[in-house]
């Protein structure tokens, strides 16, 4: 598909539907996550089919972008959904103005050339934390993107390039002798990624959840549904923490582009071994990985000390970089894709109150 944009410069939309070639494609971007990977988007089909598309500008490939689309049939109408994409960024050193100045570019061919002619909504989430990338709050405003009225997303980052003793010293004190009393203790750390791994995190991941009486959306079994779309190196790793025989927490990560993201955790509470310190060893073990694997940041996947205080205060330990992101935005769409968005959003809300 092709459109003409407003300064000239003929850009192109190549739609992609083999899984390895998308794969091979998102490899070429430092910023890449699961979250646009092939497998996430057929993990999450129940709710949407993905399209996934490369962006091109002059011939050059600008970047890539997943986006779940829920369409009216027989309209020209519905949402798109892009999450922590299009991705742009193919170096790790990469100037800040110049990613910003790119993924501008590529969501200008996006929205002109695929979204627009299409009556639909966009919403996107980026991924790129004002602190690293001062304006594109503004720059996504300017370009028509309309601020949802949610809490901005807030998470912390390590930085992965030191020496991993460096890194260890790094942590808070506490941190690091949670980390020892484990160890000596004899909490001995699995590493797997097929469904008997992931079995093992669910039970892990409701009981905790059961017991601290939380509600969350995020949904271990599409996770799992995802890790069969998913090869080599793009697999999840599911972290599992033992003491003779009996699971005491897990943790699922992913390592695409440069940066290891914390996907999930879950801890067990035994009588007989209160104080275990499971997740900080878990955590330990998964900055290992990342570390071995070469790449330069761990993401902590987010922070709310008002929500989570107990959360916050634990993953500050790290003394890591907390950053946050210019949150939802919503651009664009007929007055059929709005008033549909609405309505949609409306009987989510509910459905949440009477769940």
């Amino acid at each position: 598909m092709f459109s003409e944009l407003e300064r000239g410069t003929l850009s192109e939309i190549i739609a992609i539907e083999d899984p390895e070639e998308w794969d091979d494609l998102l490899a070429g971007f430092q910023d890449a996550s699961i979250y646009q990977s092939f497998g996430y988007g057929v993990g999450r089909a129940q709710e949407a089919p993905s399209v996934r598309l490369v962006l091109n500008e002059g011939g050059a490939r600008l970047g890539l972008a997943q986006l779940r689309v829920k369409t009216i049939p027989g309209f020209r109408a519905g949402l798109a959904h892009c999450y922590f994409g299009p991705v742009v960024r193919t170096s790790q050193d990469a100037d800040p103005q110049e990613v910003l100045d790119r993924y501008q570019a590529a969501l200008r061919v996006l929205l002109e050339g695929w979204v627009q002619p299409r009556g639909l909504v966009l919403r996107l989430v980026s991924h790129l934390p004002e602190d690293l990338y001062p304006g594109v709050t503004r720059v996504l405003e300017e370009m028509g993107f309309c601020p949802l009225e949610q809490r901005p997303y807030r998470t912390i980052l390590v930085d992965l390039k030191p020496g991993l003793e460096e890194i260890k010293k790094s942590f808070r004190p506490r941190f690091r002798t949670k980390i020892n009393k484990a160890t000596k203790l004899g909490v001995r750390i699995e590493v797997g990624g097929d469904l008997e791994a992931f079995r093992r995190f669910q039970v892990l991941y409701d009981e905790m959840y059961a017991r601290k009486g939380f509600h969350t959306k995020v949904r271990v079994e599409t996770f799992a549904r995802a890790q069969s779309f998913l090869r080599g190196k793009d697999r999840m790793m599911v972290f599992l923490a033992t003491y003779e025989g009996k699971d005491l927490g897990g943790l699922v990560l992913s390592a695409m582009g440069d940066t290891g993201i914390y996907l999930l955790g879950a801890t067990r509470i035994l009588e007989e071994l209160p104080n275990h310190n499971a997740s900080n060893l878990l955590h330990w073990r998964a900055i290992e990985e990342c570390k071995n694997r070469g790449l330069s940041v761990y993401d902590l996947c987010g922070v709310d000390p008002e929500k989570d205080p107990g959360g916050y205060r634990f993953k500050t330990g790290f003394r890591g970089r907390e950053l946050t992101y210019p949150g939802s935005f919503d651009w664009g769409g007929s007055l059929l894709s709005k008033a549909a968005v609405r309505a949609g959003e409306f009987l989510h809300r509910i459905r949440g109150k009477e769940a």
